[in-house]
């Protein structure tokens, strides 16, 4: 028998049965697992990446060094069927491809969604929603340089959100055309930016907005944030907006760039104060 189709019998075994024995307690304790080592390792983050490793390479291993320098590093491997082809069996099995995680740096490694046998878009979200699961902050990614992708890298730093088309991307809040479809490699950092805005957006009922008030330079009072010159030329608007659940100022500013952006299209936006609530 093909030695890549008894690895395959192997993992989808295997897979099932691990599948069985999870519970509620099992994530328990895996979450009881992750901060110890933070707290062994002195880290306060977490570090994901998703990766076949077959084999590992050295890309894999500066990606891993770079993100244990910010916190405890967490592998998520796809299993049992690779990308390329649409299903084709891993020459390595899961277990030799964990180890070799392990050996390389990895804190932990944990089994990722099916890879070979999901639409991209399927693949993008349970992963996406894994990476919150896991209490990710930091996704170390590579990418091939090229002026697209400079583009995208740059919006992406900016809080900004990708959309991927056929042909094109975009930056969402923006509306910017930034060129054609990237590469592979380079596609699955659009395709990430995107599904973590779609997510963003279905969960959107805990975000609150409310208008704010400024003063009226000539007479003291209070007036609405929106100042009108000739009755044409909008200067200035001053919004204030409530975000919950914001893992910290930076995030909750970029929650709500995203989702003022999103009605103020291409007008730059600026954060003038982040003030914590009280619980």
């Amino acid at each position: 028998m093909d030695l890549n189709l008894k690895n395959f019998l192997k993992d989808r075994g295997s897979i099932i049965k691990d599948a069985e024995r999870k519970d509620e307690k099992s994530f328990k304790d895996f979450k009881k697992i992750v901060e110890e080592l933070k707290e062994k390792e002195n880290k306060n983050k977490v570090v994901c990446d998703f990766t076949e490793y077959n084999p590992l390479h050295k890309g894999h291993k500066y990606a891993l060094e770079r993100g244990k320098e910010h916190g405890i590093f967490i592998s998520v491997l796809p299993g049992a069927l690779e990308r390329s082809g649409r299903g084709i069996p891993y020459f390595l099995s899961r277990y030799i491809r964990a180890e070799m995680a392990i050996k390389a740096g990895a804190d932990i490694v944990v089994e990722g969604p099916p890879m070979g046998v999901m639409g991209s878009g399927q693949y993008m979200r349970c992963l996406i929603k894994m990476f919150y699961s896991l209490g990710a902050e930091i996704i170390p990614r590579g990418y091939i340089p090229e002026e697209t992708m400079e583009k995208v890298i740059d919006c992406i730093n900016k809080g900004y959100h990708i959309q991927v088309k056929p042909y094109k991307i975009s930056c969402i809040e923006t509306g910017e055309v930034l060129g054609e479809k990237p590469s592979i490699d380079n596609y699955v950092i659009a395709s990430m930016s995107q599904m973590i805005y779609k997510l963003n957006k279905e969960g959107l009922n805990y975000v609150d907005i409310d208008i704010g008030l400024t003063i009226c330079p000539k007479c003291g009072e209070l007036i609405d944030c929106v100042l009108v010159v000739a009755r044409t030329a909008l200067v200035g608007v001053l919004l204030s907006m409530k975000v919950f659940n914001a893992e910290s100022p930076e995030h909750a500013v970029r929650i709500a760039k995203a989702t003022i952006g999103k009605v103020l299209k291409n007008i730059p936006l600026e954060a003038v104060d982040v003030v914590e609530l009280e619980k």
